[in-house]
């Protein structure tokens, strides 16, 4: 009996330690909730090629790997994306992402509906444009340059992510967010936002929004079980 309560003893210390690590990783994820977003692999571990939005509850894929592809290409499988795991983000995501950073909150934006009126605007609440500038940095521009004015190109650089999503079955929408400076070197002081439910023009450079949902610990939650049930096991046999 001596010998069934020592080797019960390795299983409830592994216990523990998984439980120790199971509760570090849902307090990590709760902390990284309030940063919102932040890179992670899309291929490999630490490839930073895509970005999670803890909120939303999806990796967005950086632009700059759909960048000039043709919507429905992409849509059709090029660069293989949409087979290995990707898929086309929907009307709300796209929109919700972005006016999420614009408004500088964590909550959805009633700019967001599931049809066809998507706001628009400008932003220059500081929280908002710090949200901002991280996402646009996160999934990688695909359009800078110098904002014009009555045709005439100013000194005030802007960068904008803008992409296409997946709106009214094959129909391309466009959303966009982008941030603004009053002067090469200035910091970005002012974002904008906008979204086209359906958007039947090419836009050059613009990226495709591919997601996929945030993997789940599901192996060490299994595990944690099992080595739960196995450590009841043994006690019984005491």
């Amino acid at each position: 009996m001596k010998a069934k309560g020592n080797l019960g003893r390795p299983v409830l210390r592994a216990v523990q330690v998984i439980t120790q690590m199971l509760s570090a990783y849902f307090l990590l994820g709760g902390a990284v909730a309030q940063a919102a977003f932040f890179p992670v692999g899309a291929f490999a571990p630490g490839d930073g090629l895509a970005t999670r939005d803890t909120v939303g509850g999806l990796d967005w894929l950086d632009l700059s790997l759909t960048s000039g592809l043709d919507y429905q290409a992409v849509v059709a499988g090029a660069g293989g994306y949409t087979t290995s795991g990707w898929r086309v983000a929907t009307n709300y995501e796209a929109c919700s992402l972005t006016s999420r950073a614009w408004l500088g909150t964590d909550s959805a934006s009633s700019a967001c509906p599931v049809a066809n009126s998507l706001g628009a605007g400008f932003n220059t609440k500081p929280e908002a444009v710090t949200a901002a500038v991280a996402l646009v940095d996160a999934l990688t521009p695909t359009l800078t340059g110098f904002v014009t004015s009555n045709g005439v190109p100013t000194n005030q650089p802007f960068q904008i992510a803008r992409a296409y999503f997946s709106s009214h079955g094959e129909e391309p929408g466009l959303a966009f967010l982008g941030i603004y400076a009053d002067a090469p070197g200035e910091p970005w002081n002012r974002i904008g936002f906008g979204a086209i439910s359906v958007n039947p023009n090419p836009a050059p450079g613009a990226g495709t929004f591919l997601v996929r949902a945030i993997p789940e610990p599901t192996t060490a939650t299994f595990l944690l079980f099992g080595l739960m049930l196995s450590a009841r096991k043994r006690r019984r046999q005491r």
